[in-house]
């Protein structure tokens, strides 16, 4: 596989992130910069998800409530940010995939910035209900918007990605990075094994022997030799999902008991000095399978929960608890395996490939390594020794917009026949100058042909324009060469008007630029004509993932 471009991998570190405007609420996740004035959300990665999403901050009522915004993972106030564009959901260019189909949200485009340099423009994004799910979510399924803007804008060389959620553990905890269109090498302790990736479920596997391994013994938590079970790799879960046999099992080898305070009693309590085991998984993959262990650090932790500082801490220290849980899916739905089983190994996806790899991961801090080295896992790009971006704050984050290359328009701009007499004036003179006025005066007679025939071409492009939506002042220059038109919209700054409305005027138009000008309006340049390829939606998803199996 061929990189699409030649940047270097884009790294994204899964760390502590600041989410409140007080600087009190800390939230774990990927960092993501949103809307102008930017506001700063952190996201868990999603495998089930196509689509990003954050909560409104309506959702905690007060912009005080740090407890509910570092759970959230940050809220996004739409009303601050002037480029926040609300759309329709038939009109939104994000991904219909099965996640958006149930309940109502409230979907809209904006300005994201992500890593060291990278932006996006008129990104889809939607607003989760109020009182729904946890923490705002970072799509990366098989049609991921966010995997897309980050190769079409240049900032990773390719969709396929790796990642290494860090650890959770109270007694070394270690941040993890997400690499899109790379791997870290540095964190892998072993031989990778591929699997298989399926449209609507792609990181999923078979389970065929779970073990608890305790001091003096082991058993296996099937009920029988022939028993199997079906899962999902899911970053976004935090818990390894099983069936009430299996959790029962559970129970009984390690001497827990369900919990009874709110919140766990889908999950098992010890007392903080039990002896604890290892969970030992095997996973089908051909004759030989996969085995990972999850030694007892990461599977047995005490409650935690955020604090009224938004602080994530220890709420109870008078027992632990499992990281297995009682779960019930619907008929034909598989069980989500997260963080406790991915700490231990390293993933990489690569959807195009058709396949999802597995190795041991290194947990430890880099050490003598010295950080990351990263191999791409397409052609082109040779290994780069960094590390990832670290996350955003309202220290390090300005409001400056970053330098964007543009392509030069191929139409012609015409000048007015005002223009052309001034700069004539300008450079000619003596008795020479007679000739010269009256070969232009030759073309400028035939300009003004041209420009007769192309009023026709002019109006109908104009006309789009306004049933697409966009206002007469936005209108600053409209150039004709037939067949083609080209129209400049001259934007304010602070516009709700975002690249995406732009971009969505009709099936024979192409948005070719965003130009951030030094006078402090955006200018696009929109192409008309039947030769003009119609651009494609960003984050259009052809195999849509089954998300309602995911919490």
């Amino acid at each position: 596989m061929t990189c699409a471009n030649t940047s270097p991998p884009l790294g994204l570190g899964w760390e502590n992130v600041t989410v409140s405007n007080d600087g009190q609420a800390i939230s774990r996740g990927i960092a993501l910069a949103i809307g102008n004035p930017q506001q700063i959300v952190s996201l868990r990665l999603s495998v089930g998800d196509d689509n990003t999403w954050v909560f409104n901050n309506a959702d905690c009522v007060s912009s005080s409530n740090d407890s509910c915004i570092g759970l959230k993972g940050g809220v996004f106030d739409f009303k601050a940010s002037h480029t926040y564009s609300p759309t329709l959901e038939a009109s939104w260019n994000g991904s219909h995939d099965a996640s958006i189909t149930d309940g109502s949200y409230i979907f809209f485009n904006d300005q994201i910035r992500f890593g060291i340099n990278g932006t996006a423009y008129g990104f889809p994004l939607y607003m989760d209900q109020p009182g729904q799910g946890t923490q705002s979510g970072l799509g990366m399924g098989p049609g991921s918007t966010f995997q897309t803007a980050a190769v079409e804008s240049g900032s990773a060389p390719s969709k396929a990605w790796g990642l290494w959620v860090g650890s959770r553990s109270v007694v070394q905890p270690v941040d993890g990075a997400l690499w899109i269109g790379g791997y870290d090498t540095n964190r892998i302790g072993g031989d990778f094994l591929d699997f298989t990736t399926y449209d609507r479920c792609p990181t999923c596997v078979e389970i065929t022997n779970i073990t608890y391994e305790y001091p003096g013994g082991s058993a296996s938590l099937f009920s029988n030799s022939s028993e199997t079970l079906s899962i999902s790799l899911e970053p976004f879960q935090r818990a390894l999902n099983v069936p009430e046999d299996i959790f029962l099992n559970f129970a009984r080898v390690s001497n827990g008991t369900v919990g009874t305070d709110p919140g766990t009693q889908a999950l098992l309590t010890y007392p903080p000095d039990a002896q604890f085991g290892n969970l030992t998984i095997t996973l089908k993959n051909g004759q030989d399978g996969y085995q990972t262990t999850t030694p007892a650090q990461e599977l047995f932790l005490p409650p935690r929960n955020f604090n009224s500082q938004g602080q994530y801490a220890i709420t109870n220290d008078t027992y632990l608890l499992a990281g297995l849980a009682n779960a019930t899916v619907k008929p034909g739905y598989v069980f989500d395996w997260g963080i406790p089983f991915l700490t231990m190994n390293y993933l990489i996806v690569d959807y195009e490939q058709k396949k999802f790899s597995l190795a041991p991961a290194l947990r430890g801090p880099y050490g003598v390594s010295n950080g990351a080295l990263v191999q791409p896992p397409c052609s082109g790009l040779a290994p780069t020794s960094t590390t990832a971006a670290a996350s955003p704050t309202a220290s390090t984050i300005t409001t400056a917009q970053p330098t964007v290359t543009v392509t030069p328009s191929p139409l012609p701009i015409r000048h007015s026949s005002t223009n052309v007499g001034a700069i004539v004036g300008g450079v000619v003179g003596g008795v020479g100058g007679l000739l010269v006025i009256a070969i232009l005066l030759f073309f400028l007679v035939r300009s003004r042909q041209r420009e007769k025939a192309a009023r026709t071409d002019r109006a109908a492009a104009i006309a789009e324009v306004h049933e697409s939506g966009a206002k007469n002042e936005r209108l600053s220059q409209v150039s004709c060469y037939r067949p083609r038109c080209q129209i400049i919209l001259t934007l304010a700054k602070f516009t709700g008007t975002s690249p995406t409305e732009v971009s969505e005027m009709g099936a024979n138009n192409n948005m070719e630029h965003w130009l951030y000008t030094q006078s402090g309006n955006y200018e696009v340049s929109v192409s008309f004509g039947p030769d003009v390829r119609k651009g494609v939606r960003l984050g259009e998803s052809l195999n849509p993932a089954d998300s309602d199996a995911l919490n």
